[in-house]
């Protein structure tokens, strides 16, 4: 009988070869699982129509094996990017590889530094953000009242005063630099608020400063958080003087419990300028109203007595003003030398966050400045060039008006800057001679002192007397000579 059938069990082991089995009989039904391993599958035989979908995690991937021409465009979120530090970009360093910009501060712009180097964060050109300087005049440009004047008080550079208890009083002036002046000439500084000491030898009970007031509203809105302890004031200058000594100031709020923070500028070298950098930090018992008032005090002496000073004072730290208690112990030296000199310019008061760096000197036009100048003190000068007696219309018009009576002549004087409260006092000569009122085809020259009429911060009527008016005639206030001007103070 012929063998038509083999049973499973008449198969000897490991006796069916290759050779016995047809192409294309065996499929995947007929592989046991976990059956096939590297070693039975061909060279380059397995593409992706053969992967799973999800079957592939990266602990099957190589090492390196995923390079650039392996991953889609635009198939990379922000999700599979590693995380960093917030605020720094990635640039690439002089290798090639991805590097990091580090974080700028507040204000500042990515400034590229040419091939072969990285971006890094600085100040915009020219200095940071404008409008940052709190000081109005720190270049010392403007000086309305004039250049040089003896006594204490605002007598010459706008904004700057001088507060005195001395044997002999100093000369304060508006001092032109020159570029011998070295440090302050480069920075772009023309012009310094100039001391002479008087002579007051062996006094040891007076004192001496320079002070600069600032509104109240200009700090509480300046960007300084300023009842946070890590944020920072910071106050520069240029100073120079020619006696060399350890020298202090201090900043004193006004509203609320009145604080003080003193500070030294060191051991001042003979002759030579020096850069004053001093950063203050908040404090939570600071206060500054909105308001005009005065709000921060900047002081810089030149020698205070020991009535005023304790050496225990500290200059690191915001402590209440005490009268008696405001700086370091001080040497005579500067003050009992006759005329010794100080000077000061440069003057920025700025919010700089949690940075104890001062930005550089916020530069302004003259115009700008005097702008700003004239909401404390409105000057109008002589004429430039005065006639022994002005004819009519040819005499400096100060303004119009009307007379109030036959001795008396009301001028309106338009202020073209608001100013910062009604002017307190009017400035003038002082000597009556040196004005006159133009009316009825006439001039006369005054025979009273000037004074206030209902002043007003955009117009005042000053009071010109003189005989022979006409009670409600329009006249005009002149000048009758070069050393005739009106001034109206608003200062703090």
């Amino acid at each position: 009988m012929a063998l038509t059938q083999v049973k499973t069990a008449g198969i000897a082991n490991d006796a069916v070869t290759g050779a016995k089995i047809a192409d294309d009989q065996i499929n995947s039904e007929h592989y046991v699982d976990g059956s096939i391993d590297n070693a039975h599958v061909a060279d380059d035989q397995i593409n992706s129509e053969h992967y799973h979908a999800g079957s592939i995690d990266h602990e099957h991937l190589a090492d390196d094996c995923v390079d650039g021409d392996n991953i889609a465009d635009n198939s990379v979120g922000l999700a599979a990017l590693a995380h960093g530090t917030d605020g720094n970009l990635i640039t690439f360093n002089a290798s090639g590889a991805p590097a990091y910009v580090a974080t700028g501060n507040d204000g500042q712009v990515l400034t590229s530094a040419g091939a072969g180097a990285a971006p890094t964060f600085e100040d915009a050109a020219g200095g940071a953000a404008s409008f940052r300087n709190i000081a109005i005049n720190g270049a010392c440009n403007v000086a309305q009242r004039g250049t040089s004047g003896t006594g204490s008080g605002y007598l010459t550079v706008d904004r700057w005063t001088v507060s005195k208890s001395a044997d002999e009083d100093p000369t304060q002036s508006q001092h032109a630099l020159t570029s011998s002046d070295t440090g302050p000439w480069a920075a772009g500084f023309r012009n310094s608020f100039h001391i002479t000491n008087g002579n007051n030898p062996g006094n040891t009970t007076g004192n001496q400063s320079i002070w600069y007031e600032i509104e109240a509203q200009d700090i509480r809105n300046s960007k300084w958080d300023y009842t946070n302890t890590g944020d920072y004031l910071t106050i520069s200058y240029w100073v120079k003087t020619s006696v060399e000594q350890t020298y202090y100031g201090y900043i004193k709020s006004a509203d609320g419990t009145n604080k003080r923070h003193a500070y030294s500028l060191g051991t001042l070298s003979a002759n030579t300028w020096t850069k004053i950098t001093k950063s203050f930090p908040g404090h939570a018992d600071l206060q500054f109203d909105d308001n005009a008032n005065s709000g921060l005090s900047i002081s810089i002496y030149m020698y205070a007595p020991p009535a005023q000073t304790d050496s225990g004072v500290s200059l690191t730290a915001w402590a209440t003003h005490s009268g008696s208690e405001r700086m370091p112990d001080w040497a005579t030296t500067f003050w009992q030398t006759n005329n010794a000199t100080f000077e000061v310019t440069g003057l920025q008061v700025e919010a700089t966050g949690s940075s104890t760096s001062a930005t550089d000197f916020e530069h302004r036009s003259f115009a700008d400045e005097l702008k700003r100048c004239q909401r404390y003190y409105y000057h109008i000068p002589a004429p430039l060039a005065p006639g022994s007696y002005a004819s009519f219309g040819n005499g400096y018009h100060f303004g119009l008006g009307f007379c109030n009576s036959t001795t008396n002549s009301r001028i309106h004087i338009p202020i073209p800057t608001t100013m910062r409260t009604n002017p307190s006092s009017l400035k003038w000569s002082g000597t009556q001679g040196d004005y006159m009122v133009g009316h009825g085809g006439s001039e006369t020259q005054c025979n009273g002192s000037l004074s206030f009429s209902s002043p007003q911060a955009n117009n005042s009527r000053v009071n010109f007397p003189c005989s022979g008016l006409t009670a409600g005639d329009a006249v005009q206030g002149m000048a009758y000579n070069g050393s005739a001007f009106l001034g109206f103070e608003a200062e703090l």
